[in-house]
């Protein structure tokens, strides 16, 4: 088992934040979902739903979580940092107009699984492979293989559902046997 319980309350959680976006806007959900009406800076306000996405979880599974649900924000809000935390709001609201909760989902499914398995094989990749150019082309199969896994999990979902935590965890199974079906290509 590569992802762990906890990140089935955790998709539930970013589910019902990027439900509460859609209904209410940016700013009523912030509110919401950190307490706090105002925050200084992009790095400040990921940093609050991150903590508040993953608040039940502890030690290094948190760091995970906390990295993976950070990468999301960013990636689904074009990785700038330097903008205000407006700017910010409308681009996530934006990412989710155009690709829904479903889209949020299956960034952060990617991102999580590539993270919870690349923190215990880098190293040893690392070591062993020939030369950099060796290790980063493992690095982007690994990463297409954590995409195209998760992808064929969702991608079978024509209906979204409301995303419980069972569901959640059937999500998880699903992604866990798509990766246990796929094989590196071999060198021909």
């Amino acid at each position: 088992m590569v992802l762990r319980a906890e990140t089935a309350a955790v998709l539930v959680r970013i589910h019902e934040f990027a439900r509460l976006i859609e209904l209410e806007g940016f700013e009523r959900a912030m509110l919401k979902i950190t307490g706090a009406d105002e925050i200084e800076g992009i790095n400040s306000l990921t940093a609050r739903i991150t903590d508040a996405l993953c608040r039940e979880t502890r030690g290094m599974e948190r760091e995970i979580l906390r990295k993976s649900l950070h990468e999301m924000l960013l990636y689904s809000t074009g990785v700038e940092i330097e903008v205000s935390v407006a700017v910010f709001g409308t681009k996530i609201e934006r990412f989710l107009h155009q690709r829904g909760s479903k889209g949020l989902l299956r960034l952060f499914l990617s991102l999580h699984l590539f993270n919870e398995v690349w923190i215990k094989i880098q190293q040893r990749l690392q070591t062993s492979a020939p030369d950099g150019e060796s290790f980063l082309a493992a690095m982007y199969w690994f990463e297409w293989t954590c995409r195209s896994a998760v992808d064929l999990a969702i991608g079978g979902w024509s209906k979204w559902p409301k995303l419980g935590r069972t569901l959640a965890k059937s999500l998880i199974d699903a992604v866990e046997f798509q990766v246990s079906n796929m094989r590196r290509p071999s060198a021909a």
